[in-house]
Order: structure tokens, then sequence, then C-alpha cells
């Protein structure tokens, strides 16, 4: 069941080819999804859309979403949005992934991915993907397929796109190897988009700590000068007191000046 109307690989450039076929992938999983009821093929069902949206997420954010912020206009802006778009849809993804699949919040955590899964796709293959195209050179085109090829498989070989009919229905214990294979798998996709989610991390970490101390520094700069000034008040002390005590003694002088000059008046007074 194709979630919109929209033209789909034969329209788009290589690199786009590639994605739009993990879209289609993706849908065809929410398809086998809805259409089964036990626990254990749900189960597999989900690992299945647990790797497989993890990867494609990851190779977009590491090499197309920094390709399109270089060289399509308004590239930021539609990154911004997109990388939002994937935040949203890998917690939906999470709260999936943690749900019972015999539980009745199963169906609702399904639609709930599958509604934002669907917005992000539409948005990428009609707005996205066009303008990519008109942007690019065809070489630059095919070096940027070669870089999403080799991030997605380990090799720049290129590799035939899946086939846009459903695959036939497969057997339990198909499915059951196909999530073994795809949880020792998605390991690797996590611990990438882990690897960015840290490094945003300590970028925002030091801009905060520079903020900080930022904000510190006019305080920093009237503590030193408050101590500066106590400190020459501190050093002249000394001087304002002996000043202060010479000048309290020539007033006590001035003070006793007149009565010895009435003694000696005095006494000179008798000698006669």
């Amino acid at each position: 069941m194709a979630l919109f109307k929209r033209t789909r690989r034969e329209d788009v450039s290589d690199p786009a080819k590639l994605l739009v076929a993990d879209h289609q992938k993706v849908e065809r999983i929410f398809d086998e999804i809805h259409a089964s009821e036990e626990v254990v093929p749900r189960q597999g069902l989900v690992a299945q859309l647990d790797f497989e949206f993890s990867m494609h997420a990851t190779i977009e954010e590491q090499i197309l979403y920094p390709f399109i912020r270089a060289n399509v206009p308004e590239g930021d802006p539609m990154m911004e949005q997109a990388e939002h778009e994937h935040d949203e849809a890998k917690a939906a993804l999470a709260a999936l992934v943690n749900a019972d699949p015999g539980g009745d919040a199963f169906e609702g955590a399904v639609r709930e991915l599958e509604g934002l899964f669907k917005a992000h796709v539409k948005e990428e293959e009609k707005t996205v993907f066009p303008r990519l195209a008109d942007a690019t050179s065809p070489e630059a085109l095919a070096t940027l397929r070669a870089d999403l090829e080799e991030a997605k498989f380990g090799s720049t070989e290129p590799r035939p796109l899946e086939a846009e009919a459903p695959a036939p229905a497969k057997k339990s214990a198909a499915r059951k190897s196909t999530a073994k294979k795809a949880t020792a798998r998605k390991a690797a996709a996590r611990k990438a988009t882990a690897k960015k989610a840290t490094a945003r991390k300590a970028t925002a970490k030091k801009a905060a700590v520079k903020k900080a101390a930022a904000k510190r520094a006019p305080a920093k700069r009237a503590a030193a000068k408050k101590a500066a000034v106590r400190k020459a008040a501190a050093r002249k002390a000394p001087a304002k007191k002996a000043t202060a005590r010479k000048a309290t003694a020539r007033k006590a002088a001035a003070k006793k000046a007149p009565a010895k000059k009435s003694a000696a008046k005095k006494a000179t007074a008798k000698r006669r």
C-alpha cells in the first residue's frame, strides 16, 4: 500500500533513488505489521523496522544533510526541519520497540510512527530531492551516490535497487532469521547516532561554559578593582596614622606653649 501518490524512483536523481528504495522497504514492513496478528512475527518485523529506519536516518544525517546544507539554496532550514522530523520519528520508534506486540498500545504506536514517517517521506520526495537534483551537477550527484552506498553497504560498488512490488510473505523462521541479523547490525547505526549526539552535547557544553565565563567576567573585574582599592588603602593607612599622630602632637604642643610662657614670665618677675 503506497502511503501517498507520487512519482518514485524513475524521476529522481541517483542518490535519491537509493533513499527512495529505503522508503519503499519501510512501507512494506508497515504493511506486513498491519497484516500480522501474531506476537513473534510482529517482534521480528519491528526489529527489521528499527534497523532499516536507524540505518537510513544515520546515512542521511551523516552524508546527505551536510551535502544539502553546503550545496542547495536554503539548505540549512530544510535540513533543520528534516532533523527535527528524524528526532520525532526516533522517539516514536523507541516507543514502538518497547511496546508489547500483543498489547493494546502496539497498534497506536505503529500508527504514530507511520504518520511521522509518511509526512517525512512526502517532504523529502516532493521537495528536498527535486531541489537537490536542480542545484547539483551530475558529477557531484554521482559522488554523493557513491558516498551514500559506502556508508550503507561498506562499498562503492553499484547495487541493484529493490523492485517496487511488495516482497512475498515470509515464513516465521525466515522472519526470525532476518530479525536476528537486524538486531546484530542495528547497533552500528545506533552507535553512529549516539556519537553524533555526544559531539553535539560537547559543543553545547563548551558554549555554555564560555557563556557563563563571559557573565562572570564583569563581576570578577569589579571584585579585582575593589581588592586593589582596599590594598592601596591598606598601604596608605600607616602614613595617615603617622600624619595624624604628628598633627595631634603639634596641637598638644601649641596648647602647652602659652602656659610655658606664663610660667617663664612669673619666674622672671620673682627673680627681680
